[in-house]
């Protein structure tokens, strides 16, 4: 899609001594940003960071949020996903998961995916 660009940050499993199996990498950290509304959208697995120009608003996981502003539509669905949508037709989902806590092995992570909306 023109005008958007997309980032991630990898994030490792943890380790256990002595294992010398390849380590799992996943998805930590998202970044969607408009090139032409000045937008960005940073996404953790412990909150989600909307920027419109300098007007800057932190929200939670927790949070159960639909917000309509001319150009982006954002819909954060409670511990669950975040979904993006643009004008120009991109639509990002962005899917928390989730493991036990405390977890030896394993930690939470995103799920990036791009929905089609051309068909």
């Amino acid at each position: 899609f023109a005008g958007v660009a997309d980032n991630g940050r990898l994030i490792g499993g943890k380790r256990r001594i002595n294992n010398v199996r390849p380590q799992n990498t996943y998805f930590g950290k998202l970044g969607i940003v408009t090139m032409n509304r000045n937008v960005r959208l940073e996404i953790t697995t412990q909150n989600i960071i909307l920027q419109n120009g300098v007007k800057r608003r932190i929200f939670s996981w927790l949070d159960e949020i639909a917000l309509l502003q001319p150009g982006l539509t954002l819909i954060i669905k409670r511990k669950r996903s975040v979904e993006v949508s643009m004008d120009n037709g991109a639509t990002f989902v962005v899917v928390l998961h989730q493991v036990w806590k405390k977890h030896p092995l394993h930690r939470n992570f995103l799920g990036f995916y791009m929905a089609d909306s051309h068909r």
